[in-house]
This record gives structure tokens, C-alpha cells and sequence, in this order.
């Protein structure tokens, strides 16, 4: 792969399966930092050792249903990754 996405951030949601998934894998396979959610942690954490194994740089996070927490943690990791 390229690094057309070298220095990008994708928060992805619903990566713990399906269209989700298969865009962290590519995503990160492109260079990109990744910020993975899903409300399904244990699916998540499957492809977020996928994603690690090829050596890509991923951000996790485990989605809460309310909505004001989920934004604070999104802009908590991509303020810690843009600092990397």
C-alpha cells in the first residue's frame, strides 16, 4: 500500500465489523491513524489486533451511548495523536 493517508486521523465507528472494519484495516494499511469505535468492545478488540499485528498506529475507544461523551473522547484521542 501507499501512504496517501501518512499524517491523517480517520475516527471510524462501527469498526468492529463489516464496511467499519474493512476501512480501519484499509485506512491504517494506508498510513492513517486510526480512532476505532464500536458499541460491540469484544469485536473490536479483535480488529484492533488485526490492525496492530500489521504494525498500522490505531487509537481505540469503547463507545459510550451517550452522545456528549463520546465526542469528549474522540476529541481526547485526536488531540493525544496529534501530539504523537
Amino acid at each position: 500500500m501507499t501512504d496517501r493517508l501518512k499524517d491523517k486521523v480517520a475516527i471510524i465507528t462501527g469498526a468492529g465489523s463489516g464496511m467499519g472494519a474493512a476501512m480501519a484495516k484499509l485506512f491504517a494499511k494506508e498510513g492513517a491513524k486510526i480512532i476505532a469505535a464500536d458499541l460491540n468492545f469484544e469485536r473490536l478488540e479483535t480488529v484492533v489486533a488485526e490492525i496492530k499485528s500489521d504494525g498500522a498506529m490505531l487509537l481505540q475507544s469503547k463507545w459510550m451511548f451517550r452522545v456528549k461523551v463520546i465526542l469528549r473522547q474522540c476529541l481526547t484521542l485526536l488531540k493525544q495523536s496529534m501530539a504523537n
